[in-house]
């Protein structure tokens, strides 16, 4: 569904020879950039004046490419389209444009801190949960169970006696009523903390061994000894963060800063997304 969305674009053909009189410009070109978050459908246009003097200019290594007073990959509105307009040939690419606007664009991140919804995305593996035992509140790895969280990149484990973190948001479904979490049980993050599982706000954090996933308004508990290691040390457990992907409406590809901006074609960077998965290599760097 959000693929066909690109499709939608119309744009205008600009005749190079009314543009080498008028403008001085050998290339005038236009296309579009959109952000889309997957998990709500919702798209997320680029601001408005990038590569003007009144908006964002962070690099202005492309300066003597551009018409004056701009650079050659600039918007005027907040309509997603980007100008591309150069006084010499010349090939621009995705990591020129953010460049030029001041954010980050590389296989596993991407950013638009315009929007506080996007802010800074960066692919990361859920951080490990662990069931503690002895409850001694540090890592035993010859006596504590590493839970198979579920995660779009590798989960790294600590070390031997790093401290363990709670976090009550960390449930579990009981099968028979047991406050005691075992391996068959599902476990969820109960986002808005209403002990309840809630189909589209709670994350799945651990399918149970054998287990159903559980319907919505299904009973939570909690078990003391459901733990985790606290990677960032913001003092909350965090899940995955799957690799941004980028899609012209005919192929789906990992984000690289070298992919060339070309007339007319219309793009969206989708963030939340499990379509990196169905790319060869998962758009995820080897050692992560």
């Amino acid at each position: 569904m959000v693929l066909v969305i690109v499709g939608a674009f119309t744009y205008f053909f600009y005749l190079q020879s009314q543009s080498n009189s008028v403008t001085g410009n050998i290339i005038d070109w236009r296309m579009r950039l959109t952000f889309n978050d997957a998990r709500t459908g919702t798209n997320y246009t680029l601001p408005q004046l990038i590569g003007t003097s009144n908006g964002a200019w962070s690099n202005h290594t492309l300066d003597p490419f551009g018409p004056q007073g701009y650079s050659p990959l600039s918007t005027r509105d907040t309509s997603s389209v980007i100008w591309i307009q150069s006084t010499e040939p010349a090939v621009f690419n995705f990591g020129d444009f953010f460049n030029v606007w001041g954010q980050v664009f590389n296989e596993t991140c991407v950013s638009d801190t315009a929007a506080t919804v996007i802010g800074t995305y960066c692919s990361a593996a859920s951080e490990p949960v662990i069931y503690d035992t002895k409850s001694t509140g540090v890592y035993d790895p010859s006596g504590d169970y590493n839970v198979s969280v579920v995660s779009d990149l590798p989960i790294a484990l600590p070390n031997a006696g790093a401290p363990l973190s709670s976090d009550p948001h960390i449930l579990f479904v009981s099968v028979k009523g047991s406050t005691v979490w075992n391996v068959n049980e599902t476990i969820v993050y109960d986002a808005d903390n209403n002990g309840v599982y809630d189909l589209g706000v709670d994350r799945m954090v651990y399918n149970g061994v054998g287990a159903q996933a559980p319907t919505a308004g299904t009973a939570l508990i909690q078990d003391s000894r459901l733990k985790f290691y606290d990677w960032n040390g913001n003092n909350r457990w965090d899940g995955s963060v799957p690799p941004p992907v980028l899609s012209d409406g005919t192929n789906v590809r990992c984000l690289s800063r070298g992919i060339s901006l070309s007339n007319g074609k219309d793009w969206l960077i989708i963030l939340w997304s499990r379509l990196y998965s169905t790319i060869s290599g998962g758009c995820i760097p080897t050692g992560s």
